[in-house]
């Protein structure tokens, strides 16, 4: 979890442009507060590139996220199905692309 702009676009020396007050994982949850610390790792003001990728990586373990992500797959299509925010999805593992890959349904 991070995204390819902090993963690979930034480097250790990246810090975020905006207070750390308006960027974490549930800063729309009420009554959360902004974070000082993810484990032993300090949450600054105007966190690096290494301190939000913890952030992000915490806060998917809190909200159970890996339990339902697939990592290394590209999404080939993706189409709508009946009902609401439903979806089928065809992925393909990145790293063996002649695999018949998979047909995946998931929701928002």
């Amino acid at each position: 979890f991070g995204g390819h702009s902090w993963m690979v676009v930034a480097n250790k020396f990246t810090k975020l442009q905006t207070e750390k007050g308006t960027y974490f994982c549930d800063y729309i949850t009420p009554g959360v507060e902004s974070p000082s610390r993810f484990g032993d790792i300090p949450y600054k003001t105007w966190p690096t590139r290494d301190q939000l990728l913890v952030m992000f990586r915490e806060g998917a373990r809190n909200h159970g996220l890996y339990d339902y992500t697939r990592f290394n797959v590209a999404v080939e299509k993706v189409k709508a199905l009946p009902g609401k925010h439903r979806y089928g999805l065809a992925t393909v593992p990145v790293d063996e692309p002649d695999d018949a890959g998979a047909l995946v349904v998931g929701s928002s």
